[in-house]
């Protein structure tokens, strides 16, 4: 009995990590945040606070750079109170033997453990790491409260919260 107890949970198991792997996995960056002013949670929740990211159409693998041709999924992302803005494409960080965009920010091992990732859309960076957490980049290091961060070229560094 205890032998066709173990089989039963073998060939689930087995089963169940064979369909995981070719399954498509959740899209965990769709969706509404609300975007603070890093270290002063709850200010000011005016309209322009809320975006919007969804997922759109792959990138055409003949029409973009050879280096982004080995992750083509996108999002767009959009300030809610403002539709006249244009989406901004947002495409995953590489990683690869080739090209290590975490690297640059020493977030590599982190990467591995699965406890970073990122999405660029040119002037903004997204992250998302463990909730309640410190996160270094270079000689300063902040706390995020929802682990989800944004970085925003001449702006700095904002919280995102997912609504």
């Amino acid at each position: 009995m205890r032998n066709i107890y173990f089989t039963f949970l073998l060939t689930f198991a087995i089963s169940y990590i064979s369909h995981s792997q070719i399954t498509e996995p959740e899209d965990s960056w769709s969706g509404t945040y609300r975007m603070e002013i890093l270290d002063n949670p709850e200010q000011n929740t005016s309209p322009e606070q809320w975006y919007t990211i969804k997922k759109i159409a792959n990138e055409n693998s003949e029409e973009i750079i050879s280096r982004y041709t080995s992750d083509l999924e996108r999002w767009a992302i959009i300030q809610v109170a403002d539709t006249t803005q244009h989406e901004k494409k947002l495409r995953r960080f590489l990683f690869s033997e080739d090209h290590n965009e975490y690297e640059q920010f020493n977030w590599t091992e982190q990467h591995k453990r699965g406890t970073m990732r990122c999405v660029d859309g040119g002037n903004i960076f997204i992250c998302k790491t463990t909730p309640k957490t410190t996160v270094n980049i270079d000689d300063e290091s902040f706390y995020s409260n929802s682990g989800i961060f944004a970085v925003v070229l001449h702006y700095g560094v904002f919280e995102f919260y997912k609504e």
